[in-house]
């Protein structure tokens, strides 16, 4: 039963995440094709630098929160979990307050010596304005899924976006005649705007669902904060810095290899601004079951219910892997009409057929972290992802120079191989899940395989097409036994109770 109240809470936050993502990906592609490919890769050169500041002022404290509150609620301990909170809302306040002032006095050296774009400093300054709100609202989207309140979460981010498309459509209209770094700070005033507001509905929240002063305090929640954050932190920034340092090395190395500098600033706009966010935005069905994730798992750890945990990662790792293979067969397939429709005035098919192969070991990454920090393995998944990090700044420095975007992707698929692989088998270890290479691997790649090449072949319209392959792929997999008739009627069921809720509702 509990399972089934999980898989609901996530198929609800799903519908609504992917409203979310599919109007911030539309909002993006016509940016875009607004601002062009320059544009865009100086606003990804910028953005990494704030990405890093981000990471700094988070460290590891929503993740903390959110397993903190959900055990705590899962011994009877609301008193427990309001300590945590609040404890946790007072070290993101104070990182995010510091890593404002870092962002605001360093830009100029950032945008002189490390992005070698002077246009970058402006857009920095104001991006360091919105770190504590950002910081703040964080930790309490982990304080609400903790309490398992995804749906408060939900409306922030739906607020949140709207803010930004309100304010940065208008903006950059009509700043567009100026140049590219008005457009540049028009686009990060209007995420600051959305970051105000959304910790401000946050705080609103907070304080209208208060959990009650319920339960004995257990000593030391300090100190496990501090001991789940500090690993954590220290993962992230490593790897935050070194993802900069990649982001800024890419560009440079792409001049090096004879690219123009507007041209390599294209190329990776092109790349990262682009085809890296329609790659993704399949991920969209994913992301609920990832956040919940953690609370189920440290719940579940916390009461000592091995079975549960090794329930939910069998099921979260097969639906995951059926799933991406399917999005990978079809964006591979269909990568012509599909960057036509999205990007007609660049050349994105080939990129998205480059990196469709990795889809898979993306989607499944992100479910194995999910899993492994509600295990408690953190300090794991920080070293992998810092050995990452440290190989992906490696590839560039020496291959991108040589082999310009070939060797940017090569590093790609050497650094997502390592890091999928190895979280992957550390959580096999922990969580004693039994892994069915041929109903799970073997049988969805030839299905998938299967599916488009025989719609490539008997059928031209692209809509028609996809929902051939969708409707072969599922065929396929039934018959050769990777969805059996058990996983059908349970899903079934999902649905007809998560639509009776709603009409209850």
């Amino acid at each position: 039963m509990r399972q089934k109240r999980f898989l609901s809470r996530a198929l609800s936050l799903g519908i609504y995440t992917l409203i979310l993502r599919a109007v911030n990906t539309v909002f993006g592609i016509w940016m875009s094709n607004t601002v062009g490919a320059e544009g865009t890769g100086l606003f990804q050169l910028v953005s990494s630098v704030y990405f890093l500041a981000v990471t700094f002022s988070t460290s590891g404290v929503t993740i903390a929160v959110t397993r903190i509150v959900s055990e705590q609620l899962a011994k009877g301990s609301p008193a427990g979990a309001r300590k945590a909170f609040r404890l946790g809302l007072l070290f993101s306040l104070i990182l995010g307050v510091a890593a404002s002032f870092l962002l605001f006095f360093a830009a100029p050296a950032a945008a002189a010596y490390w992005l070698c774009d002077p246009r970058a400093e402006i857009p920095l300054r104001i991006f360091s304005v919105g770190l504590p709100f950002l910081s703040t609202a964080s930790v309490i989207r982990g304080y609400f899924l903790g309490q398992q309140r995804t749906g408060l979460s939900v409306n922030g981010d739906m607020a949140e976006q709207l803010v930004v498309i309100a304010v940065t459509i208008p903006l950059v209209t009509a700043l567009l005649p100026r140049g590219l770094t008005s457009v540049c700070i028009a686009m990060v005033i209007g995420s600051v705007a959305a970051e105000i507001l959304s910790c401000l509905y946050a705080l609103f929240l907070c304080v209208c669902f208060r959990l009650k002063k319920e339960g004995q305090i257990e000593k030391g929640i300090g100190r496990r904060l501090v001991s789940i954050t500090l690993p954590v932190a220290i993962g992230n920034n490593i790897r935050a810095m070194l993802t900069a340092i990649e982001n800024v090395l890419t560009p440079s190395g792409l001049r090096k290899n004879g690219a123009a500098a507007d041209e390599a600033l294209s190329q990776y706009g092109i790349v990262k601004g682009m085809v890296w966010p329609v790659l993704m935005l399949p991920s969209v069905l994913l992301t609920p079951f990832a956040s919940l994730l953690v609370p189920e798992v440290s719940a579940a750890a916390a009461t000592g219910d091995k079975k549960r945990v090794r329930t939910m990662t069998h099921r979260c790792l097969k639906a995951t892997l059926l799933y991406a293979f399917f999005i990978a067969g079809l964006l591979f397939s269909f990568a012509d009409p599909l960057c036509a429709v999205f990007f007609p005035k660049v050349q994105a098919a080939e990129y998205v057929r480059a990196l469709c192969p990795l889809i898979p070991l993306l989607y499944l990454d992100q479910i194995v972290d999910s899993i492994l920090k509600g295990l408690n393995q953190q300090v794991a998944s920080m070293k992998y992802n810092m050995a990452d990090a440290v190989m992906r700044v490696l590839l560039v420095l020496f291959l991108v120079p040589v082999s310009g975007m070939r060797g940017w992707l090569f590093m790609l698929y050497v650094g997502t191989v390592f890091n999928a692989s190895m979280s992957a088998a550390r959580l096999i270890k922990v969580s004693r899940v039994a892994i069915d290479w041929r109903r799970w691997l073997l049988q969805p790649l030839a299905s998938i395989v299967l599916s488009c090449t025989v719609s490539a072949l008997l059928i031209e319209n692209a809509v028609v097409g996809v929902l051939f392959s969708f409707a072969a792929y599922l065929l396929l997999l039934f018959v050769l036994g990777s969805i059996t008739r058990r996983d059908l009627s349970f899903f079934l069921h999902l649905s007809q109770n998560t639509r009776k809720k709603k009409i209850k509702a």
